[in-house]
C-alpha cells in the first residue's frame, strides 16, 4: 500500500499498525525512515542498496526493482522469525539514537583534531 506523503507526527502512529515494513528503493543513502521502522520493532525488508544492507541481516534483502524476491521473501517469514527480526531491529536501531550519535560524532572530531595537530 502506498499512501504518500504524510506528516511527520503521523509516522509512528502508522507504524505501529503494521506487521512488516518494505523499502524497495532504487538508490540511498542510510534511510532514516528504515532507522524509524526498525525502532518500532517491525521486521523489515529492503532492497540491497546504498546504506540499507549496514541496516539489515542478508537474508532480509532484496535486488532492485525485483518483485518476485519481495514476494518470495514474504511468504517465507514465519512467526519466529519475525518476531527475532523485531527484536533485532529495535536493538540495532538504538545505535542511530541521538545520543550514542553525538559520543560518535563528539569521537571523531577529537580524533580528527589529533591527527590534524
Amino acid at each position: 500500500m502506498f499512501l504518500g506523503k504524510m506528516p511527520h507526527h503521523e509516522v509512528f502512529k502508522w507504524l505501529d499498525s503494521i506487521d512488516v515494513y518494505v523499502h524497495p528503493s532504487d538508490t540511498e543513502g542510510l534511510p532514516r525512515s528504515l532507522i524509524e521502522a526498525m525502532s518500532r520493532g517491525l521486521p523489515c525488508l529492503g532492497s540491497a542498496v546504498g546504506g540499507i544492507p549496514e541496516l539489515l541481516e542478508h537474508d532480509f534483502l532484496f535486488r532492485k526493482g525485483n518483485v518476485n524476491e519481495i514476494v518470495a521473501l514474504l511468504k517465507g517469514l514465519s512467526h519466529s522469525t519475525l518476531e527475532k527480526q523485531a527484536n533485532r531491529n529495535f536493538e540495532e536501531s538504538r545505535k542511530y539514537e541521538k545520543n550514542f550519535l553525538d559520543i560518535k560524532r563528539e569521537q571523531f572530531m577529537r580524533d580528527f583534531m589529533t591527527y590534524i595537530t
